[in-house]
């Protein structure tokens, strides 16, 4: 079966019985195309092209880097050719920032490309009905990562799906996978993908942190609470859509909340009307070097 008649058959019921993605099945090329291998000196990672020349990935990928020069990425099933230079990426301004306090972390970040990869992006969820309908505890979606097989081999792009836990209290992240459905290490970086009706994915979610055994389960940052930060680092609006120009209009939070305009947040005086959320720290996950 299809990896999207799985999908399809699977998505109001139990978790299928696939392989983690530490064994997963491999995805060549087609529908998962703009997920991208992320190869730096520090280790590899995935993301995902949300413009043809951006990619969204982790921060803890990116930190620490000497610039971009030393920033590789390709869109090949297997991470040994057809790899694109970075001229410039950045690391979100929360992402162990001192400031910043509360429960989860901004672990969020994006190269922009020295050329466009040809390939469709993927939209970032945005649109408030398409999250009440598809993000809600139990339903299912895909995890898409270049890491580690079932022998720890890195490098190639493989999915699987499993289910939907839960969303923390603010919205602003959301726990995913386990028994043994998961992403591992490599997989940083990379997309929680949901299938919309139009026939399309959408990003739910971005790869950051998970337990110490692949297989239990991870937790990830919702892709939209980046797009604010996005849309002003690379002046770009349309990452956030015609409905929402300022990238403040799409609450996250559990359905069992009171439903607002836009999510809570808190801000730092230098981000004050961006809708950015001061978070802490937590425990860094899922950077592997390659082999």
């Amino acid at each position: 079966m299809t990896l999207l008649a799985l999908l399809t058959a699977g998505a109001l019921g139990a978790v299928p019985a696939t392989k983690p993605i530490v064994g997963g099945d491999e995805a060549p090329g087609g529908e998962f195309g703009a997920v991208v291998g992320v190869d730096v000196p520090t280790g590899g990672c995935t993301g995902t092209l949300v413009r043809r020349d951006v990619v969204l990935t982790a921060a803890h990928c990116l930190d620490d880097l000497s610039g971009p020069d030393v920033i590789r990425v390709t869109n090949a099933p297997r991470m040994n050719t057809g790899w694109v230079g970075a001229v410039r990426y950045g690391v979100h301004p929360c992402f162990e920032n001192p400031e910043c306090i509360g429960e989860e972390r901004y672990d969020y970040g994006f190269i922009q490309l020295e050329q466009e990869i040809d390939v469709e992006p993927i939209e970032v969820l945005r649109d408030q009905g398409l999250w009440d309908d598809l993000v809600q505890p139990g339903v299912i979606v895909t995890f898409v990562g270049y890491g580690e097989d079932d022998d720890g081999v890195t490098g190639t792009r493989r999915a699987v799906q499993g289910a939907l836990e839960g969303l923390s209290a603010n919205g602003l992240e959301f726990r995913a996978g386990g028994q043994g459905s998961d992403t591992c290490r490599g997989d940083s970086g990379g997309p929680v993908l949901v299938y919309a009706p139009d026939t399309t994915w959408r990003v739910l979610g971005v790869t950051a942190r998970g337990s110490a055994t692949c297989g239990e389960g991870g937790t990830y940052g919702v892709a939209f609470h980046a797009l604010a930060w996005l849309t002003l680092e690379l002046e770009d609006t349309s990452l956030c859509g015609e409905q929402c120009t300022n990238c403040g209009c799409l609450d996250t939070r559990p359905v069992e909340d009171e439903r607002g305009c836009a999510v809570q947040t808190t801000t730092p005086a230098e981000w004050a009307g961006v809708g950015v959320v001061l978070l802490c720290l937590w425990q860094r996950r899922r950077l592997s070097p390659w082999a």
